[in-house]
């Protein structure tokens, strides 16, 4: 185990386990390099089960009776085996770690690999037994607890983390695309004005899903809860939530342990309140569906058939998921591992064995990218730019810091592919496995290489279609300029001729001596006053008339899309 030793001794109980988490945390500055001040949150959360106040002191290892809550559906192990198909069972309560991990001999006998997958929010008791009993770095529960523990990221500036502090270690990202029908109440479609709200209304909705997270400590949330860190509204019809995947490998005799910690628990409808439960995204409320994550493996759809008639458990896990109000293809994953005919490799290589779950990431990726491609190309079609007068550029920056985030993942996942996990992680010593492992992390990587390049080239599309949308409104401002300015130019065309008139109506309607106190002047008189200011006035009209005519013909603005505008605005 990595924790044999520490200042309580040998770690053996899950007491063991939050002692030692508690004790690094009260490690200050003054006494070494290595000080716990972020992990102070985490000691707290791990020592809730034994006391409401922890202090930073020893303790005594007796293992205190805990209230745990039971669910068949929480923790699933699966036992990776060199002889035969991966075993799933379900771990009803931490104890049942004892017998699964700790108390099997044939974790020190043979070739072995097992994956423990947690779905969904963890109770501290399940975090405790399973640090002490598959030995996992409190770091892992850390960096997947940043949720709960949000001012210690901030105040302390730990993430994101070097690389070399993640060699063991990685966070993926799946996505769930939601897909909403016509809206009923207008029965049309929502203008980006109407988008703006929902994506405000999601974005302060979101913000109370995190706090309730945060207020765990209030038994707000239960055992497998799902939790979302990321909800994003696409247009009228699309919107996405983005959930993570932890995972952590170690080994442990002549094997090695997985912990697979996903966000992707209990139905979102019985999790925490978020933007999937309003009006707006409510399953019920709106033609709302969720989409499935789509993976592709030569001959699936015979395979499939097969299964389906030969094995009947596959049958109940079909109706399981039909329960789920908002379905998600990550909560079956666990479930795909009892269909492996590979395990002689998956046993002796971890990486190997974690295939599925990164294809299952990168088919996930794949839909958010090709959703995102196809809303920016509605965004950047020149037709349709040249058909719309009044247009919004919010659309191309939201997506590009979807894009941008999602481009991180990437850019770690394919790090981690291409190093093949940490170094000291087993690897199979027969050639033909080994090839077989080989030729897997190959294609694997070339699917992250190619899915990364993607989304650096619709980054790069963003930036340049930003600066097509802004130039387009600059020529479309100057185009409503000069309309203006001809309008103007009328107006004062007028003027030059009824200003004459109004003068000298005005002069000789004044009561002065001169024109007498009854009227005495003729209408001859104003008209031929009238007449000569009148041609006075056109005389210094088409003086200046003719410089601003010259001016405005060697102005020539083109159109927001010609063949010059289009060649010079691309990249």
């Amino acid at each position: 185990m990595l924790y044999r030793a520490s200042a309580y001794g040998v770690i053996v109980t899950s007491r063991d386990y939050a002692d030692a988490v508690n004790a690094h945390a009260s490690t200050t500055i003054n006494e070494s390099l290595y000080p716990g001040h972020n992990y102070i949150d985490l000691a707290n959360f791990l020592l809730q089960p034994y006391q409401t106040y922890a202090p930073l002191v020893g303790r005594s290892h007796k293992e205190e009776p805990l209230k745990t809550e039971k669910t068949k559906k929480f923790a699933a192990f699966v036992d990776i085996r060199d002889n035969g198909t991966p075993q799933l069972r379900y771990l009803h309560a931490p104890k049942d770690l004892e017998t699964s991990v700790c108390d099997d001999d044939r974790f020190t006998q043979s070739a072995y690999g097992t994956l423990l997958f947690l779905r969904g929010y963890a109770r501290p008791e399940w975090l405790n037994a399973v640090g002490a009993r598959c030995s996992v770095d409190p770091e892992f529960f850390l960096r997947h607890l940043s949720l709960f523990f949000q001012s210690t990221h901030s105040n302390y500036f730990t993430s994101p983390a070097v690389p070399s502090g993640s060699t063991s270690m990685l966070r993926l990202c799946v996505t769930t695309i939601g897909r909403r029908g016509p809206h009923r109440k207008h029965g049309k479609n929502l203008v980006q004005r109407d988008i703006q709200s929902l994506r405000c209304r999601a974005e302060n909705s979101l913000r109370e899903h995190f706090e309730g997270v945060s207020r765990s400590s209030d038994n707000d949330l239960k055992l497998g809860d799902s939790m979302v860190r990321h909800f994003s509204v696409h247009d009228e019809e699309h919107f996405s939530l983005e959930q993570d995947i932890s995972l952590y490998v170690t080994n442990s005799g002549n094997g090695w342990i997985g912990t697979i910690w996903s966000d992707v628990g209990n139905d979102l409808v019985e999790s925490l309140v978020g933007p999937w439960q309003d009006d707006d995204f409510k399953f019920d409320s709106w033609d709302i569906s969720y989409l499935p994550t789509i993976q592709h493996a030569s001959g699936i759809a015979l395979r499939g058939y097969q299964s389906l008639s030969e094995r009947p458990d596959r049958n109940s896990s079909s109706q399981a998921m039909a329960q789920r109000k908002i379905p998600q293809s990550a909560s079956l994953l666990h479930l795909g591992y009892t269909e492996k005919t590979d395990y002689q490799a998956m046993a002796c290589d971890p990486f190997h064995a974690l295939n599925s779950l990164f294809c299952f990431v990168a088919s996930s990726e794949l839909q958010i990218i090709n959703l995102i491609e196809e809303k920016l190309r509605n965004e950047l079609d020149h037709a349709i730019l040249d058909q719309q007068y009044h247009q919004d550029v919010s659309n191309i920056p939201y997506h590009k810091q979807i894009l941008k985030r999602h481009m991180t993942y990437l850019l770690q996942i394919r790090a981690f592919v291409e190093a093949r996990g940490h170094p000291d992680w087993p690897k199979s010593t027969d050639p033909k496995l080994r090839e077989k492992a080989d030729s897997a992390a190959y294609y694997l990587l070339e699917s992250f290489q190619s899915l990364h390049e993607r989304t650096q080239t619709l980054i790069g599309e963003c930036d340049a279609g930003m600066v097509v949308r802004m130039n387009t409104l600059q020529i479309r401002e100057a185009q409503s300029a000069l309309k203006q300015a001809k309008v103007t130019a009328k107006l004062t065309k007028l003027a030059f001729f009824y200003v004459p008139l109004s003068f000298t109506t005005s002069l000789f309607g004044m009561n002065v001596i001169e024109f007498g106190v009854n009227p005495s002047i003729k209408i001859w008189q104003w008209a031929v006053t009238s007449a000569l200011l009148l041609v006075i006035s056109f005389g210094f009209l088409n003086l200046e008339w003719r410089s601003f005519s010259h001016s405005f013909r060697t102005v020539s603005l083109p159109r927001p899309w010609t063949r010059d505008t289009l060649s010079s605005s691309d990249p």
